[in-house]
């Protein structure tokens, strides 16, 4: 009976440690899916504002009756 004892003990102990491993791993997947996330956003972010920026610049274009180009953009550009 005390060697049961002993042997249901020592699994368990042995069980315990498995399973904070497995705690351990899960954390720092966690903390790397956080950094991730927040890179991700950053990204996210910088991207947004270049879309931003290129809509503006591409607003300044204009277009005549027909469709054409009137050339103001070329000209603004030249200028600078």
């Amino acid at each position: 009976m005390v060697t049961q004892i002993a042997t249901t003990a020592t699994e368990q102990a042995a069980t315990t440690e498995e399973i904070n491993r497995s705690i351990d791993a899960i954390a720092r997947t966690v903390a790397e899916n956080a950094d991730a996330t927040q890179e991700s956003s950053k990204t996210l972010d910088e991207i947004s504002s270049f879309a931003s920026d290129l809509q503006q610049l591409v607003g300044q274009f204009k277009l005549g009756e027909d469709g054409a180009g009137s050339g103001t953009m070329r000209q603004n550009l030249h200028r600078h």
